[in-house]
């Protein structure tokens, strides 16, 4: 899982549970505040939250606990990312998403639909109005289905949810989606199928808020899901999924951006955006699918092997401190926007945690960072209010990490 603010800081966590979660509050001058607050732009607070729900209803008490638990009731605007979302608002026309084509399914997911978003809604108490809501996907299925001779499953949309509450003074302004699909999968609904890497199964939705330049962006991306291959191979595809998404936003404004000399006003088209990408805050979360790894050789990938033993064992362990460790030092992400310069450790962390990552084999240095993900020291502040950091400098305890950090590898 993952969120990030500004661009990115990645969270490990277990589907089918509300993952990452932190507040926002944007203030009128940037700066890397710490604890789970961000400040920027007209002093507002966002609640920002990502749920990979795997085709599930959305049970109240686990909607109590994600919103209400964290205090998204007295936030100006709530953002909810989910991933496998077993539903979508079709009525609201902004998901270019297949249609069922059956009318009685499709009246089934209207009614699920409603009883999703209703069971949101009841939980702020009626004190929130959704704002946007857009999704890309097809419903999930209940088992492999045999298409063109591919067994193939789908497991839901990707989907991101808007809402500001009744009494806040907050402009928004226009909320503008956008998409962008990049998977692989047929559709369930032949003879359509999508172009090579247009499938909705992975990619990213998202809301331009021209109000508060603020770009808010939910994403699901490709899984490892073959044993005995090494992890740089599934990477590569993320980061190709990553720079496509980017280049899709930057794209968007590049298309809504006035002509060189031109102004906006009244005679402007009603879809330009007089302000350029880099002006906007991005905040991005989803199921970015990276893994923690501490034994990259081929023959530590083998199911229940050598890898997933140690980290499993460390990411059950509870302990806040042990899972600080197993993120600076496993995660794949985290280390590989180390080695390329957008993001650096917190001055204060165990001895445990290297300073500098085995760069190991990663792909060439030229290799640009998708914007999308390029971290600021905002990004790292939430990472670590997220992952329940202490700021304590009492580290004491031991950690059962390996001796040596471990080289990634192609």
């Amino acid at each position: 899982m993952g969120v990030c603010a500004s661009s990115d800081a990645q969270i490990g966590d277990t589907p089918n549970t509300p993952s990452s979660t932190s507040e926002l509050s944007f203030s009128p001058e940037a700066s890397s505040s710490c604890s789970n607050n961000i400040s920027y732009n007209s002093g507002f607070k966002v609640f920002a939250g990502t749920f990979n729900i795997n085709g599930s209803p959305l049970p109240p008490v686990d909607v109590e606990s994600w919103l209400v638990s964290h205090g998204a009731s007295s936030c100006d605007l709530i953002f909810l990312a989910f991933q496998e979302c077993a539903t979508c608002s079709w009525a609201s026309g902004a998901s270019p998403s297949v249609r069922l084509g059956d009318k009685a399914q499709e009246a089934l997911n209207e009614r699920n639909d409603a009883n999703f978003l209703g069971t949101i809604l009841k939980s702020l108490e009626g004190r929130y109005e959704i704002i946007g809501d857009t999704a890309i996907g097809e419903p999930p299925t209940s088992h492999k289905v045999d298409i063109e001779g591919i067994k193939t499953e789908w497991y839901g949309f990707i989907r991101l949810v808007g809402l500001k509450a009744r009494n806040s003074q907050v402009d928004v302004g226009r909320v503008v989606p956008f998409e962008c699909p990049c998977g692989s999968k047929l559709s369930m609904f032949p003879p359509h199928h999508y172009p090579p890497d247009f499938a909705p199964d992975k990619g990213a939705v998202g809301f331009i808020l021209e109000g508060q330049k603020l770009v808010v962006s939910s994403l699901h991306l490709m899984g490892t899901n073959k044993y005995g291959v090494p992890e740089m191979k599934f990477d590569n595809e993320r980061r190709r999924q990553l720079d496509k998404i980017s280049k899709t936003i930057e794209a968007r404004f590049d298309e809504w951006l006035p002509d060189e000399g031109e102004e906006g006003g009244e005679d402007s088209p009603s879809n330009t955006i007089q302000v350029p990408l880099s002006h906007y805050r991005k905040v991005v979360m989803g199921d970015f699918n990276y893994r923690c790894e501490l034994f990259p050789e081929v023959e530590d990938k083998a199911k229940d092997g050598k890898d997933f033993g140690a980290v499993n064992k460390l990411a059950m362990s509870g302990d806040s401190d042990t899972l600080e460790s197993l993120f600076f030092t496993g995660d794949r992400l985290q280390r590989w926007l180390r080695l390329r310069g957008v993001w650096s450790l917190p001055e204060v962390l165990p001895s445990s945690i290297p300073k500098e990552p085995n760069p190991g084999s990663f792909g060439s240095p030229q290799d640009p960072v998708p914007s999308i993900i390029c971290a600021t020291e905002d990004a790292l502040s939430l990472t670590r209010s997220l992952l329940k950091v202490r700021e304590s400098s009492a580290r004491d305890r031991p950690y059962s990490l390996p001796s040596r950090p471990p080289p990634i590898t192609s």
